[in-house]
């Protein structure tokens, strides 16, 4: 369930040999000394319109003596009276896939929203993860706020994002009473990525914290179970530091619930990176 991306420059994988655990959701690797940092995934570009009709050009003929393709006459096309002859139904596909090239093209999380609940065929375009995916990568997500030790400031007038900054501090638990607490009584917070946001208990800057990863908005969470001790002593140095992070999830996981998290550990000699993944354990 877990592994550990040995991290080299470039962020190409290290040849080095990961070391095993007892605990599958766990593995740890040598880093080398440099480490520059990881640049993020370059932007998906997108494009601008997607061909729904092909043309063909038929050959004609200038001859004078050819004939061209007759044309009925109205009274010939329906009999006398009737109705006019239905016109071809686009297929339903092609229809989806052009409401997806618009709602693509909403330039706000709120208006998507607004157009969700027109009708059960938008909401159904909208709800899908592909599309959902898509849409995160071509808007950027707005500035709700920030995240202190004592809470969650949330943005204010006159940012465009005040109310919804405001509905989130409502609604939202940001004191974590939701978590169990650690042995110290207390959470503080490290990291937020995606919604979710990266608790340590802080028993120093040199030692092993006990990790949870929560939502507050839904109030969900999952407590990370202790880095093994045969990965931990896999070096018999001292251990100069310590700091957890959320990673990215790969674009191509179909699980949104799922979430990675790198503690990268700076020994005397050499940094090492352990990382806990929910890929196929249990998601926030």
């Amino acid at each position: 369930m877990g592994g550990a991306s040995p991290l080299g420059e470039s962020g190409r994988r290290n040849s080095t040999t990961p070391l095993a655990s007892r605990d599958p959701r766990f593995q740890v690797a040598d880093l080398p000394r440099e480490i520059s940092r990881k640049r993020g995934p370059p932007a998906t570009r997108l494009a601008h319109g997607v061909p729904f009709l092909r043309l063909q050009l038929l050959p004609c003929s200038h001859s004078t003596t050819a004939k061209s393709p007759s044309r009925p006459s109205p009274s010939s096309s329906h009999p006398a009276g009737g109705p006019p002859p239905a016109m071809a139904t686009p297929a339903p596909h092609l229809v989806d896939e052009i409401l997806e090239e618009i709602f693509l093209r909403v330039p706000t999380p709120a208006a998507l929203g607004r157009a969700s609940t027109a009708c059960p065929r938008f909401r159904r375009i909208i709800t899908e993860r592909s599309f959902l995916r898509r849409f995160r990568k071509r808007t950027r997500p707005p500035l709700l706020g920030f995240i202190e030790e004592d809470g969650f400031y949330p943005a204010q007038a006159p940012h465009s994002s005040a109310p919804l900054a405001r509905a989130l501090a409502d609604a939202a638990d940001f004191t974590y009473s939701f978590v169990p607490k650690p042995s110290n009584g207390r959470w503080r917070p490290c990291d937020v990525r995606d919604g979710r946001v990266l608790l340590e208990d802080t028993p120093g800057w040199n030692e092993f914290s006990n990790l949870a990863v929560c939502d507050p908005l839904s109030r969900r969470h999952l407590l990370l179970p202790p880095i093994p001790e045969d990965l931990t002593g896999a070096r018999k140095e001292r251990l100069c530091g310590i700091v957890p992070t959320l990673a990215p999830i790969d674009e191509e996981d179909e699980d949104e619930t799922s979430f990675k998290v790198i503690c990268m550990a700076e020994y005397e000699t050499k940094p090492l990176a352990f990382v806990f993944s929910s890929l196929r354990g249990n998601g926030v």
